[in-house]
């Protein structure tokens, strides 16, 4: 009896030590993490990424101060749109790729990072070919930066370096600054005004404590004001976006011209004092640490029509 009960114990030792060690095995097993893209979807890694494909540009710039350069293999071209892109002297030797399967395919990536919106379509698709991808949710306004940063610094294994990057956007936007008010002003996109309540451009006007028309409004119809409405909430100020999106709408100065010579404009207050500005779009929809500098290039620009 007492030979049964020591073999009993022996095996039940055998059994918990085989198992704890089964346990250990997985759970110190090196460089296993992951994270939660836009999807929903679980992306994990046994070793942090060294080819990336970036196709987002905002987070293409995270990553510049993340991991080495010569980690990130190409790009999309946003990234290289000057009046977009905070990094385009960064990344001026980088590859763009083209947002299709066969261009990421040629760049042999062991990570595709994506935008939702358009970036979805394409991840389901490199999902169905076992390419690695991760959609990232584009921050809704400059106080979810710091979140998105952290995000990257994950998705890249480098947490540490990206809690400072977040800590150091987060310092600023907490910080109390006596900023002269700044009144009257409205974002001219080429399809019309912009700028509504809860809007990215919003959130870096309340920032820098500049009055913004636009925020009258919760959205707009068709996502932009029309020339009625401009002429109706008479701006100060008129800030014309610099960015051709790609070559498709005509440049910053051409718009600026037609503005100032349309006779329709003649009667607000923006173009009878010739406040009428041009500004690159990246003052307004800065989704990464730049914001920072970003925006006070912004205040100094706006302080020369007081």
């Amino acid at each position: 009896m007492q030979k049964a009960l020591l073999v009993l114990i022996l095996l039940f030792s055998w059994f918990v030590s085989g198992c704890s060690e089964e346990r250990s095995n997985v759970s110190g097993e090196a460089g296993i993490y992951s994270i939660m893209d836009a999807r929903g979807k679980i992306v994990a890694f046994h070793k942090p990424p060294q080819r990336i494909v970036c196709l987002n540009y905002s987070a293409c710039e995270i990553l510049t101060e993340l991991i080495p350069l010569s980690d990130v293999i190409a790009t999309d071209k946003w990234a290289h749109e000057e009046d977009l892109s905070n990094c385009t002297e960064v990344i001026k030797d980088i590859p763009v790729c083209e947002d299709n399967v066969e261009s990421i395919l040629a760049f042999k990536p062991d990570l595709v990072i994506l935008a939702s919106g358009r970036g979805t379509v394409l991840g389901e698709l490199l999902d169905t070919i076992d390419v690695k991808n991760c959609i990232l949710q584009q921050p809704e306004n400059i106080y979810k930066i710091p979140d998105y940063i952290k995000l990257l610094g994950k998705l890249v294994d480098n947490e540490a370096a990206a809690e400072k990057m977040a800590a150091k956007v987060s310092g600023y936007l907490k910080a109390e600054r006596d900023t002269p008010r700044i009144s009257g002003v409205l974002l001219l996109h080429p399809n019309g005004g912009t700028g509504h309540k809860g809007s990215m451009s919003n959130s870096v006007f309340e920032t820098c404590n500049i009055e913004n028309l636009a925020a009258r409004y919760e959205n707009f119809a068709g996502n932009y004001l029309g020339k009625e409405q401009i002429v109706a909430l008479n701006p100060e100020r008129l800030i014309v976006l610099d960015w051709s999106f790609g070559g498709q709408h005509k440049s910053a100065a051409t718009r600026k011209k037609e503005v100032l010579e349309d006779p329709g404009y003649q009667s607000i207050d923006a173009v009878k004092n010739g406040r009428v500005i041009i500004l690159p779009m990246k003052y307004f929809n800065c989704n990464t640490q730049y914001v920072i500098n970003n925006m006070e290039k912004l205040k100094k620009e706006l302080a020369k029509t007081v």
